[in-house]
């Protein structure tokens, strides 16, 4: 009796255990999250299908193109990223499959923890005071400038001002925001862009 006992519950359990490695779902991971520097991207694919796998900025531009391609369902699948070509800021991974499908994650790039009084993000373009309370100064020392945004920490756009000026001040009111992170891309008029965090007291 105790020999069919013993039977019947190595049976069970390695049933069990087959059961927890089968994809049942299609996935997205993010670690880790914010990130500095290395990023692993885990997803799961249950059929085989057709999936594209890219990193767009909070204007939906994408910056990172990963792959679009036919992958074998049923697995599970690793990708090493290295951020380094990341501004700091926010960004959506977007996996996309089959017909109208998509998973979406949010990330934070971020490598330092410490705010300063003033944030240099070119050699003549600054953002301060940091923290700030009712009032942000952009100081663009003549470089021109074709669009301003702020954000939340989620990739939310709160504002956008159109700057097509080379006026080496630009006062902003932030008094309006909640206190909390908030991030700052600026559009640069030769098409690069800058991302600054600042911190709404």
């Amino acid at each position: 009796m105790k020999k069919s006992i013993l039977i019947i519950c190595t049976i069970i359990l390695s049933q069990f255990n087959f059961a927890k490695a089968q994809v049942t779902t299609d996935s997205l991971y993010i670690l880790p999250n914010p990130i500095c520097q290395d990023l692993t991207i885990h997803y799961n694919l249950v059929s085989n299908d057709t999936v594209s796998l890219n990193i767009f900025d909070v204007t939906g531009r994408i910056v990172h193109l990963f792959f679009s391609k036919k992958l074998q369902g049923a697995a599970f699948y690793t990708i090493q990223f290295n951020a380094d070509s990341l501004q700091p800021g926010v960004y959506i991974i977007n996996l996309d499959y089959g017909f109208n499908h998509t998973i979406a994650r949010k990330i934070v790039k971020e490598c330092d923890a410490n705010f300063q009084d003033t944030i240099t993000v070119a050699e003549k373009l600054a953002v301060y005071p940091n923290p700030v309370e009712s009032e942000i100064i952009i100081e663009t020392a003549g470089t021109a400038l074709q669009q301003i945004v702020i954000t939340d920490i989620s990739g939310r756009v709160l504002q956008k001002i159109n700057s097509e000026t080379q006026n080496e001040i630009i006062n902003m009111n932030v008094s309006w925001l909640h206190p909390g992170i908030y991030f700052i891309p600026i559009f640069l008029a030769d098409g690069k862009e800058k991302v600054m965090k600042f911190v709404k007291k």
